[in-house]
């Protein structure tokens, strides 16, 4: 998304979630979910121990 730097420097917060992914074979990793509204729009941003690897934008529907 080429307006990701303002979305999350400029957006606002309206969710955030951040859960533990347990593996046998690896080090424990934390995967987090964050929902910002940048001008009008909602988008989720994805991040898997801080390297973001999935975005989309939401509909107001989804994010309620």
């Amino acid at each position: 998304m080429k307006d990701l730097y303002e979305v999350m420097h400029y957006g606002t917060i309206t969710h955030d979630y951040q859960w533990e992914e347990h593996f046998t074979d690896r080090p424990t990793k934390f995967r987090r979910v964050r929902i910002f509204l940048y001008e009008g729009q909602y988008i989720l941003v994805e991040e898997l121990d801080g390297i973001i690897i999935d975005t989309a934008e939401l509909g107001k529907e989804e994010v309620e």
